[in-house]
């Protein structure tokens, strides 16, 4: 009984918005009628039959919930580890070594580049990364805010590095030695 009526529930919230506009609802009152008032809906025991009824990303996001724990949906990509990186600008591409440290969506590590090692902070959410990097770059203190997509070993990206211009760049896992 419980499984149809989470079911039921998951089918309307997959209405159209104009289908509960009709009906005198809003989105903001069905996610209040909806959605536990912890703003994170119980992992499901069912074996993936719910697994495509899951929430919008914008209704999680305003929840203020994770996705890992909604029915299919993924945690953020694992990204902790040392990456090799071409960093393409237009005064010239670098080839920095970073590495990462994750604790769920937060990243924190150190570019170690022409400049010497810099400390990163960032994010990454679903495949999503972006963090910033401070450093001391002839006399001036710089800082570069990347942001990208990952791909299992490897990500890709923009950069946009304070006084040196924009740019993009790419990354490769590097193997953990033997």
């Amino acid at each position: 009984m419980a499984v149809a009526y989470a079911l039921v529930m998951c089918l309307v919230a997959l209405a159209p918005v104009r289908g509960l506009a009709a009906r005198g609802a809003t989105p903001a009152a069905f996610d209040a009628r909806c959605i536990p008032a912890s703003g994170v809906a119980a992992p499901s025991n069912t074996g993936g039959i719910l697994a495509p009824c899951v929430l919008p990303a914008g209704r999680i996001a305003r929840l203020g919930a994770t996705r890992d724990v909604h029915h299919g949906l993924l945690d953020p990509a694992k990204v902790a580890g040392v990456w090799s990186f071409s960093v393409e600008l237009a005064v010239g591409t670098g080839h920095p070594t970073v590495t990462l440290k994750q604790d769920g969506e937060k990243i924190t590590g150190t570019y170690d580049g022409r400049y010497g090692p810099a400390p990163i902070e960032g994010t990454v959410k679903d495949q999503k990364i972006e963090f910033t990097v401070s450093m001391t770059a002839e006399g001036t203190a710089v800082t570069g805010v990347f942001t990208g997509t990952v791909q299992e070993d490897g990500m890709t990206g923009t950069v946009d590095f304070e006084g040196a211009g924009d740019g993009t760049w790419t990354a490769v896992r590097k193997a953990a030695p033997k």
